[in-house]
C-alpha cells in the first residue's frame, strides 16, 4: 500500500469520511502541528460553477469562532481545487439520541441557538438546520455541520421538516424562517419525533396548529418553555421572535427562571381563636412599630419562579406517529481508492510545483551569473582605463615640463629695478635648460622567441619566454655583457614583469 498522500505539504491525508453540500471530506493530520483535522476539498463536478461561492464560504467562516460551530483553522487551493481545514470531531448525530432529558435538551438547543444568532449576525454562512446535522460529542458538546453521511437528495429531504410555510410557498429566507426551523428542531429534540411527516411529493404535511409539548410528554410539566417553543414554531412569521437572537435570550431566562433559588416565605396575619374561649378571635401577635420608629418592616420575597417540574410518572400514552426512515449512510471508500483518487487529483498540483522551483533556481542562477559577468567587466574596464590615464597624465605633464620657465617662475619679480638702472643695460638673460623633444618611453616589440632574465648575461635565470608580438617597454637602464647589449624592460600585461632582454635585431624590433 502506498503512503497516505499529503496535502499541501502539511496535511496528511487518512481516510474519506463522505461528500457534503459543496466537498469531499477527508480525516486528516496536521503534520506541522500533530493534530488530527478534518479536510473539505471542493467536489470536482462543482469546480466551474461554486469555485467562488465555496472559496468565500470558506474565508467568512473563518472570521467566526463559537463552540456551536467547527473551527476553522486553514484555507488555501491545492491542485487548482479551494479546500478548508476545520477541528476533527468525532461523535453521532441528535437524531440518534432523542429525546433528550430536558436539562440536556434546553443545554443543546442554546449552544445550537446561539451559534446560528452569531453566524447571522456577522453575516457568516451556517449549515442547514437539522437534527441529522447537529452532532453530539463526547463531553456534551453539541456542534452544527454538514452531514457528510446524507447524500444530497437525503439531505434535500431531510431539511424539507424545518421549512418555514412562507417558505414552502416560495418566499424568501428570513430571520423569522431561521427560527421556525429552530422551533421545529427544539419540539423534536424534547418530543423525540418530528412534528410533521414528509410525505413522497417532499412537502411536509403541516398539522396546525403545533402539538403542544404537554400532550405529547404528559409526565413533563414545562409551560414556560412549552410557551417557548410554541412561539419560535407558529406558523406565522409576525408571531414568531423576530431573529434567532431574541429565541435564545428566551431561553437563557427560562433558564434563569428554573435554576433561580427559592425564597422564604413570609408570615401571614391569620386569626386564630385563643384557648377555651372559640367565640373570641385575635390577631397573631406581630411586633409593632413605634410612632417615629427607624424599623424597616420586612417586605415579603417576590413568588418564585417557574420551574420544570416533573410530576410521577405516570404510564406513557403517546400516540405512535410514524417516523421518516433514516437515510443510508454515505459508503466509505476503502483505503487504496482514496489514496489512487487523491494523488491524481494532487499530481497536478505537484508536477506545477516543481516547475516553478526549477524555474526559480534557474533565475536565480542566471541572476548571479550576470552579477559576476558584470561585475568583472566593471573591473577588466575600469583598471585598464584607470592605468591609461594615469600614464597619459604622467607621459603629457613630463613632456610639457619646461625647467626654464619653472625657474623663472621661482624667481621674485626684479621690475621695479628698472626705475633705478640705465634702461640701455639690459639684465642678463638665463640659459635655455628645456628638455629636447624626445620620446619618454621607449616600446620595442618582440618578433621571435626571446628570454626575458633576472639579470643581464646569458648566465641569468630566464624568468619567462616572450612570444613574438609581445610589447615591451624600456627601463633607461642598458648594460654589456658577454658581447651583447642589455636591456632592462617591462612588460605591458597586468600585472607587468621586468628583467632583461638582449638587444637582438633578429629577435627584438624598436617601435
Amino acid at each position: 500500500m502506498n503512503a497516505p498522500p499529503i496535502l499541501n505539504n502539511r496535511y496528511r491525508i487518512l481516510t474519506k469520511l463522505g461528500e457534503s453540500r459543496l466537498a469531499q471530506v477527508y480525516r486528516a493530520v496536521d503534520e506541522r502541528l500533530q493534530r488530527p483535522v478534518l479536510v473539505h476539498l471542493l467536489r470536482p463536478e462543482l469546480q466551474a460553477t461554486l469555485r467562488e461561492r465555496f472559496a468565500e464560504e470558506a474565508q467568512r467562516s473563518a472570521q467566526r469562532s463559537h463552540a456551536g460551530l467547527l473551527e476553522v483553522f486553514d484555507t488555501g487551493e491545492v491542485g487548482n481545487r479551494p479546500f478548508m481545514v476545520t477541528e476533527n470531531v468525532e461523535g453521532v448525530p441528535l437524531v440518534e439520541r432523542l429525546p433528550l432529558g430536558p436539562s440536556q435538551a434546553v443545554a443543546v438547543l442554546r449552544t445550537i441557538v446561539g451559534a446560528v444568532a452569531l453566524a447571522q449576525t456577522q453575516n457568516a454562512p451556517h449549515p442547514p438546520i437539522s437534527s441529522r446535522n447537529v452532532w453530539l460529542l463526547e463531553g456534551g458538546r453539541a456542534v452544527l455541520l454538514e452531514n457528510w453521511q446524507l447524500s444530497p437528495r437525503d439531505a434535500a429531504l431531510d431539511g424539507v421538516s424545518y421549512r418555514a410555510p412562507e417558505r414552502a410557498q416560495g418566499g424568501p429566507l428570513t430571520p423569522t424562517a431561521t427560527v421556525y426551523a429552530l422551533g421545529i428542531l427544539a419540539w423534536e429534540t424534547l418530543a423525540g419525533r418530528r412534528p410533521f411527516v414528509v410525505v413522497p411529493t417532499g412537502v411536509a404535511a403541516q398539522q396546525a396548529p403545533l402539538p403542544r409539548l404537554a400532550e405529547v410528554l404528559p409526565d413533563l410539566w414545562t409551560p414556560g418553555l412549552d410557551r417557548i417553543v410554541a412561539q419560535a414554531a407558529a406558523a406565522s412569521p409576525a408571531l414568531r421572535y423576530p431573529s434567532p437572537t431574541d429565541f435564545g435570550r428566551a431561553l437563557d431566562l427560562f433558564v434563569d427562571g428554573s435554576t433561580a433559588q427559592t425564597g422564604r416565605l413570609g408570615l401571614l396575619n391569620t386569626p386564630r381563636t385563643r384557648p377555651g374561649r372559640d367565640t373570641q378571635l385575635f390577631a397573631a401577635a406581630v411586633p409593632a412599630t413605634r410612632r417615629g420608629s427607624t424599623a424597616a418592616q420586612v417586605a415579603l420575597p417576590p413568588p418564585p419562579p417557574p420551574a420544570v417540574i416533573k410530576a410521577p410518572p405516570p404510564p406513557r400514552r403517546v400516540t405512535p406517529v410514524p417516523a421518516p426512515a433514516p437515510a443510508p449512510a454515505q459508503p466509505v471508500l476503502d483505503q487504496k481508492a482514496l489514496d489512487a483518487a487523491v494523488e491524481r487529483a494532487m499530481h497536478k498540483d505537484r508536477q506545477q510545483q516543481r516547475r516553478t522551483g526549477v524555474r526559480r533556481s534557474l533565475g536565480h542562477f542566471m541572476l548571479r551569473l550576470l552579477l559576476v559577468l558584470l561585475l568583472a567587466g566593471g573591473v577588466y574596464l575600469g583598471g585598464g582605463y584607470l592605468y591609461n590615464t594615469i600614464r597619459g597624465y604622467v607621459s603629457g605633464q613630463v613632456d610639457q615640463f619646461n625647467p626654464r620657465a619653472w625657474l623663472v617662475r621661482q624667481l621674485p619679480d626684479w621690475s621695479w629695478v628698472d626705475r633705478f638702472t640705465t634702461p640701455n643695460v639690459p639684465l642678463p638673460s638665463l640659459p635655455d635648460l628645456s628638455l629636447p623633444d624626445v620620446p619618454l618611453v621607449t616600446t620595442y616589440r618582440v618578433v621571435a622567441t626571446l628570454n626575458l632574465r633576472n639579470g643581464p648575461g646569458t648566465d641569468a635565470a630566464i624568468i619567462e619566454r616572450l612570444a613574438p608580438d609581445t610589447v615591451l617597454r624600456a627601463l633607461g637602464e642598458r648594460r654589456e655583457a658577454q658581447g651583447y647589449e642589455w636591456i632592462r624592460v617591462a612588460t605591458e600585461a597586468l600585472p607587468p614583469q621586468t628583467g632583461w632582454v638582449a638587444n637582438l635585431p633578429e629577435s627584438l624590433v624598436r617601435e
